[in-house]
């Protein structure tokens, strides 16, 4: 019986060192597997998906992936293609005002962002309050709702505080975005002028 009971262990011992062996190889496959795919070129988890890719080579959207094939992409216009990932123009506003949010004054305010508005009298608070003007303005906008009186003098003062301020050391309304939308924003004033005189005119004494 003791001579049985040393066979069943040795049994054991050999079996579970097959195992490890056998994990071992199927490891090293998989490494060796990766590193194959990673010289090769091919679609890893973090890169885009078939889908996002062919919609950046200017694939239709809804397309079918099993119908987006070479010939597809082959066949788009070189005019609709795009190189690399579409990330920027996806990013919502949301996105971007969050930016300035207090939760990044250390790792992205002090070190980076304070470069797009480099006159030292301005703080990140500052910015962050007048991109939420704008931002609530937009999404009021969105859902056609109305941007009038306190509101709209607010969004108005945003816009004009950011274009002066953006990317120059002292407010100016010679900056590049001042430049790109005076004309427009003086246009919406006088509209929003002409609104507010009209909305005054219904009101009793």
């Amino acid at each position: 019986m003791r001579k049985f009971d040393g066979v069943f262990r040795c049994t054991r011992v050999a079996d579970t060192s097959a195992s490890a062996i056998s994990v071992a190889k199927n490891r090293k496959r998989h490494r060796s597997k990766s590193t194959r795919q990673r010289k090769a070129g091919q679609v890893l988890k973090n890169e885009p998906s078939r889908k996002s890719r062919a919609r950046c080579e200017g694939v239709p959207p809804g397309t079918p992936s099993e119908h987006i094939t070479s010939a597809t992409r082959d066949s788009t216009p070189p005019a609709n293609r795009c190189d690399g990932w579409q990330g920027y123009p996806e990013t919502t506003f949301y996105f971007w005002k969050r930016l300035y949010s207090d939760d990044y004054e250390q790792s992205l305010w002090r070190t980076t962002l304070k470069r797009t508005f480099p006159n030292k009298r301005l703080g990140r608070a500052q910015i962050a309050q007048n991109l939420e003007y704008i931002y609530q303005a937009r999404n009021r906008l969105a859902h056609h709702e109305p941007i009038l009186h306190k509101r709209f003098r607010e969004t108005i003062s945003a816009i004009e505080f950011l274009s002066a301020n953006m990317g120059i050391a002292s407010p100016s309304e010679d900056t590049p975005l001042a430049k790109l939308i005076g004309d427009d924003l003086d246009q919406v004033k006088i509209k929003a002028q002409r609104l507010h005189d009209r909305l005054a005119s219904f009101r009793t004494p």
